[in-house]
């Protein structure tokens, strides 16, 4: 993820980095961490012509404390935020939607070498009860580049050109669903296609059997762009919680554009922090108790995370919040 002081997206080359760092098929080194989410902070080249405005302020105020790291237990989730030395230019931050090219790959090897040397803070993180072998893990990592640094242009654009078929793939995997209906009016009859369904309420029918063979997780595609997780094992202000039951969603993700642009009409910065705030908001409309519930404490600027401690409490948040994305 490419992140500026206004804009959140992605890049033809560098959101395929920390893929490529991985490699295609990395070992396993616990079951601790299931994915490191990496959040690449890249100036915007109006950036310091308008110092004085509050984004502006807020973006440089965030990445003096970078690089930053966040260990999600609950999630298996490690989430990087660093801040690029690559020089600003729009080119970097503005959608592009054409694969990589030769001239990406000097900007490649800058930012998977930042992530190597980023992700050293993951070793403060990690406590001896964590299912996860650090040392391992850094010795991969500290290969990977290696390997990278000997690697040819070449190899390395065929590696990203190969991720970038691969992601595509799995985004057409992922089509919210379809649906026709017919209106009747006063010359006739039309048909409107109607995108982004609501899925049914469905889960599996013994979860703690699931939790246990998923490694005390289970997730729903099927509210894709949104992602549902139930988790066993957490803890929470010293209590344990059975199972915490959470959404997650990137407003970055173009399927938003829509509903960032209504909840900026209402004064609420289309980012993680923004929506989470506008949906705690309209659930406390008509449901003060369930807003009362509601843990916001995990959003990012480039992530909404919403958990809650039932099920019937995620079925409501989730299906708001499906409406007010979608606006159903």
């Amino acid at each position: 993820m490419i992140v500026s002081h206004n804009s959140m997206g992605g890049h033809r080359a560098i959101s395929f980095v920390g893929d490529l760092l991985m490699g295609l098929n990395p070992p396993s080194f616990g079951r601790a961490i299931k994915s490191i989410e990496i959040y690449c902070h890249i100036d915007a080249p109006d950036a310091q012509a308008n110092a004085h405005d509050f984004l502006v302020n807020r973006y440089f105020e965030r990445v003096t404390t970078m690089p930053f790291g966040k260990f999600q237990r609950k999630a298996k989730r490690f989430d990087l935020s660093l801040h690029s030395s690559l020089r600003p230019k729009q080119e970097l931050i503005g959608y592009d939607p054409r694969p990589a090219t030769e001239k990406d790959v000097p900007l490649v090897r800058t930012i998977y070498r930042e992530i190597a040397s980023s992700l050293e803070i993951l070793r403060g993180k990690i406590k001896k009860s964590d299912d996860f072998d650090g040392t391992a893990f850094f010795s991969y990592i500290k290969n990977q580049v290696s390997k990278l640094d000997d690697s040819s242009v070449s190899a390395i654009l065929e590696q990203l050109h190969e991720l970038r078929a691969t992601e595509q793939k799995r985004v057409a995997g992922y089509q919210p669903v379809e649906k026709q209906v017919t209106q009747k009016t006063v010359s006739g009859t039309k048909t409107k296609l109607m995108i982004c369904k609501m899925p049914s309420w469905k889960t599996p029918k013994n979860l703690a059997k699931t939790l246990q063979d998923g490694d005390g997780m289970w997730e729903d595609q099927r509210w894709s762009p949104i992602k549902l997780t139930a988790m066993s094992g957490t803890e929470y202000e010293g209590r344990e919680i059975s199972v915490a039951w959470q959404i997650e969603f990137s407003p970055s993700d173009d399927v938003f554009e829509s509903a960032n642009a209504r909840i900026e009409a209402l004064n609420f910065e289309p980012d993680g922090y923004g929506w989470g705030e506008y949906l705690h908001k309209e659930i406390r409309k008509t449901n003060r108790p369930l807003a009362k519930r509601l843990h916001l404490t995990d959003c990012e600027t480039d992530t909404c995370v919403i958990w809650v401690e039932s099920e019937d409490d995620c079925r409501v948040l989730l299906e708001t919040t499906w409406k007010l994305v979608f606006h159903e």
